[in-house]
């Protein structure tokens, strides 16, 4: 019997474990504007930093160890734009992107890029 009770607690804790892996970390305050960003693979990186002309907020490499999804917040007020810097061991990359109230622009990352999962993502 108590190897059955083991079991269960055993399993218990690993579905617990893997719920939270998904679960977001929301920083900022605000609904103007939401910048959701999935971390593919956290090796290498320190930290991800978002900025808009007001604000500054860090999400750290210990943050990041129990999620991988960043959901960032704020108030726009009207146009203007935010950049998302990756800072890991060997480099620091960077995205800055144009906002309105109301956008929910997607992004992915890993130590190495910055990618929209927005199909309206236009290079120019």
């Amino acid at each position: 019997m108590n190897k059955i009770n083991l079991l269960f607690v055993l399993l218990l804790i690993a579905f617990i474990s893997a719920c939270n892996s998904d679960k977001k970390i929301i920083i900022g305050n605000g609904n103007d504007v939401i910048v959701t960003m999935d971390v593919i693979d956290k090796k290498g990186i320190e930290k991800i930093e978002f900025q808009t002309e007001l604000n500054i907020e860090v999400v750290t490499s210990n943050d990041l160890k129990r999620h991988n999804k960043i959901q960032y917040r704020f108030n726009s007020g009207a146009e203007g734009t935010y950049s998302v810097c990756v800072y890991s061991i060997k480099d620091t990359i960077c995205r800055t992107e144009y906002i309105e109230n109301g956008y929910r622009p997607n992004l992915k990352c890993d130590s190495k890029e910055i990618k929209s999962l927005d199909q309206t993502d236009i290079l120019y």
